[in-house]
């Protein structure tokens, strides 16, 4: 298993850095659509290889790379915060049906995986028990991934919010609601994945009014990173330090675990944010992903559980892996289209 292990983290490579250009003087691909859609499919493949290398591979690296799943989701919800400030100051009735229709995009590929879901464990022979409480939650998407329930809280706060102000001031209200919302579950210790990755949705607005700016304050980071060696040095122990206690005290539930955990993501999404300023990356596999990234993300976990406790169990680890990631673009794309065939006829 390591060997595939090895040649999945290459494939993951080439996913990211294949294509990969030093960016023009005018940056002008940073945070583009294509961009963004495209690092939409390298964060939604990071998870399902996270995910996938909690059951099959238990190495000290494979560890490391599981607990930090909740990093690519913040960075998925970045690219969902920064789409939103755009399109709010560039339309001005953006708000008008906002709602309705979020929740259309969010509910019905929901509801469809439900459905393939559902063909998926009677083709595997994967069992599941049913009572009317948990067909409930099934419909209603509280026994979805929790990604799911995070996007539903941030849209309707976000539509909340910007109804009664606007721009800075409307930003730093999410600000507060965000620090309330985590500390607050962090002290009553429940719906630790809830807090973990929503600060990505405030980077991402935060990111967005900076382009406002033409990301003068990005510029003055990127900058200052390259030309103080102590800063540097700094930022390293910082990752180093909040890196190893988190993940000391990953299943724990304490301010400081949240600080920790919050602190490090921050880091590396800016690091990564500084690369992607000089470099420009994206190809045809990773944007085909990125276009279906939300329904990977919510078919992923059924089709792990049905490979593991299914008919496929039997074959070798490499197998079940090559089988899960398969399964779960097919169920995608198909999800993907039909979705939004039924949004289109909807809006006809």
């Amino acid at each position: 298993m390591v060997l595939y292990s090895g040649i999945l983290a290459i494939i993951f490579a080439g996913l990211v850095f294949l294509g990969c250009k030093k960016e023009d003087t005018n940056h002008s691909s940073f945070m583009s659509v294509y961009e963004t859609t495209c690092l939409k499919g390298i964060c939604a493949f990071a998870v399902v290889l996270c995910h996938i290398f909690a059951y099959y591979n238990q190495g000290i690296a494979m560890k490391v790379f599981n607990k930090s799943a909740y990093i690519p989701v913040a960075m998925f919800f970045l690219f969902t915060g920064y789409g939103l400030i755009i399109s709010v100051d560039k339309k001005k009735n953006y708000l008008d049906g906002f709602l309705v229709n979020r929740l259309g995009k969010l509910y019905l590929p929901l509801w469809g995986s439900l459905i393939i879901n559902e063909m998926l464990r009677f083709l595997l022979n994967s069992k599941r028990e049913y009572s009317f409480l948990t067909i409930i939650r099934d419909i209603s998407g509280l026994n979805a991934v929790w990604f799911f329930a995070v996007i539903l809280i941030y849209y309707i706060a976000f539509f909340s919010i910007w109804k009664i102000t606007r721009g800075n001031r409307a930003i730093t209200v999410l600000i507060i609601f965000t620090i309330v919302q985590c500390v607050g579950c962090c002290l009553l210790k429940m719906g630790k994945q809830y807090y973990t990755s929503s600060f990505g949705f405030v980077l991402g607005m935060l990111l967005a009014r900076e382009k406002k700016n033409d990301f003068s304050n990005l510029k003055k980071l990127v900058y200052t990173v390259k030309n103080n060696i102590s800063l540097c040095i700094l930022i390293m122990a910082a990752v180093a330090v909040s890196g190893v206690a988190y993940y000391r005290y990953h299943d724990e539930i304490f301010i400081g675990q949240l600080f920790l955990r919050n602190l490090l993501g921050i880091i590396i999404i800016s690091l990564i944010l500084m690369f992607l300023y000089h470099y420009k990356i994206g190809n045809h596999f990773s944007e085909m992903l990125g276009r279906y990234s939300y329904e990977i993300y919510l078919l992923h976990p059924t089709a792990i559980l049905a490979v593991r406790t299914g008919r496929l169990c039997t074959l070798p680890p490499w197998c079940q892996v090559i089988a899960i990631i398969a399964i779960t673009i097919a169920e995608a794309v198909v999800l993907h289209e039909l979705s939004k065939r039924l949004l289109s006829l909807k809006r006809g």
